[in-house]
């Protein structure tokens, strides 16, 4: 019976072994490739639908975020760290926003603002731009929220608006209004209580 039972978990073991570094494959070129991140649905819904043209880099301390990454509200309670190449000379706006606020079922005050910085330059990241909204750590009230980061190209030097209220904020309308286009990056995490 043992001599049988040998092989049987061998063969379980190499099957488990390989379906996880298949998995791992997988999401090692999602988070590369910045694509998976339109796949995933729901990232879209607060901007049109774009080809990003560069991966984002986002740390709160020393941790990386990956795309589609779920956080504790109090591991992005600090400002975080955003960096991008971007192209040397131009310059780059920076929008956080959360989708689901209060709740995902009832997004009634979504699009939440939690972050605005402008004229960040290429190559540099966001410490290096103006803060034009306070930034606003993750405290979502009921479910599993989307944090959604996006970086827009600006066409020079601007001084953007600070909204009035971060209730009911509109990332396609502020695009407009200033004239940014389409996100050129984005990327989001998860979180809940």
């Amino acid at each position: 019976m043992r001599k049988s039972a040998k092989p049987m978990q061998l063969k379980l073991r190499t099957a488990s072994l390989i379906h996880a570094a298949a998995t791992l494959f997988t999401w090692s070129l999602c988070f590369s490739a910045m694509q998976c991140s339109l796949e995933i649905p729901g990232i879209t819904d607060v901007v049109d639908e774009f080809t990003p043209e560069f991966d984002i880099t986002l740390k709160y301390g020393p941790d990386e975020v990956y795309n589609g990454q779920e956080m504790r509200p109090y591991e992005a309670a600090a400002e975080p760290f955003l960096s991008f190449p971007g192209e040397a000379g131009e310059l780059y706006t920076i929008i956080m926003v959360d989708p689901d606020a209060p709740s995902p079922e009832n997004p009634r005050y979504g699009e939440w603002l939690h972050w605005i910085v402008s004229n960040v330059p290429g190559g540099k990241n966001s410490a290096a731009g103006d803060t034009v909204m306070e930034y606003m750590g993750p405290s979502p009230p009921y479910g599993k929220h989307r944090y959604e980061f996006f970086v827009f190209k600006q066409n020079g030097y601007m001084h953007l608006d600070t909204p009035s209220t971060r209730a009911q904020f509109k990332t396609r309308s502020y695009a407009l209004k200033f004239g940014l286009g389409h996100p050129i990056a984005g990327m989001f995490f998860y979180s809940q209580k």
